[in-house]
């Protein structure tokens, strides 16, 4: 998603989609392990609230247009 979100910035070089926090917790709020081990392995912390971009964002975004489906 963020090579998505940097190949849409505007000619001035601004971002066309707003980075929001990141959020990898679980509905109940707890971390999934999923997560603790792959950022464990990769030797980095959980960018939890971190600024960054989400596809599921991205593609509600009402800038954008669908023009098909192929699924």
């Amino acid at each position: 998603s963020e090579l998505v979100w940097e190949c849409y910035r505007r000619l001035d070089g601004s971002p066309r989609f707003p980075a929001r926090p990141m959020n990898f917790r679980a509905p109940d709020g707890s971390m999934p392990a999923f997560w603790t081990e792959l950022f464990e392995r990769l030797g980095e912390q959980i960018p939890e609230g971190v600024p960054g971009t989400n596809p599921n964002d991205m593609a509600r975004d009402p800038q954008l247009d669908e023009v098909g489906r192929w699924f």
